[in-house]
């Protein structure tokens, strides 16, 4: 499990924060991610995998047009 905005967020062990933000509805590519206090680049959502308990600060990116 790991905290989704202060919210818990059930996810499979081994689960990479790519497959959080697709599980939690979010488009990972429209996505800023801030783990447990520290800046997550968006090349590296495929690889990071949030520790149990492990507070995911995340923000949608505006669209525009």
């Amino acid at each position: 499990m790991v905290y989704f905005n202060d919210k818990p967020l059930p996810c499979p062990d081994g689960a990479t924060l790519l497959e959080i933000l697709k599980l939690a509805g979010r488009e990972p590519e429209l996505t800023v991610v801030v783990a447990d206090g520290k800046f997550v680049a968006r090349p590296e959502y495929d690889r990071l995998v949030p520790a149990d308990g492990a507070r995911l600060t995340v923000r949608d990116l505006p669209g525009g047009g």
